[in-house]
């Protein structure tokens, strides 16, 4: 999956947890996909990454709003070529 879309995709899972109140089983599925993401295009020393694992840990919406932005912001980096990205998926 190009890598704009599972962002895409993470952003919408995010929202839609936010929406109906956040599961413990989607959220934890959710943060692990996410760090991935993060880890495969950014490394997991870049601070999107080291940031997200670090700061959005508990199952409640604000760690869903800090993680939508975080990913967000890391989406646009990459976009606008502001990074080297580690992995050849397209964005």
């Amino acid at each position: 999956m190009p890598a704009k879309q599972k962002s895409e995709g993470l952003l919408k899972a995010a929202w839609e947890m936010i929406e109906r109140d956040c599961d413990e089983t989607a959220f934890l599925e959710w943060r692990k996909t996410a760090v991935e993401y993060l880890t495969e295009m950014l490394g997991a020393d870049h601070y999107y990454t080291s940031y997200f694992g670090d700061e959005v840990s508990q199952v409640d919406t604000m760690a869903l709003l800090m993680g939508t932005g975080v990913l967000s912001a890391a989406r646009e980096t990459m976009i606008n070529g502001k990074c080297k990205l580690l992995s050849h998926v397209g964005v």
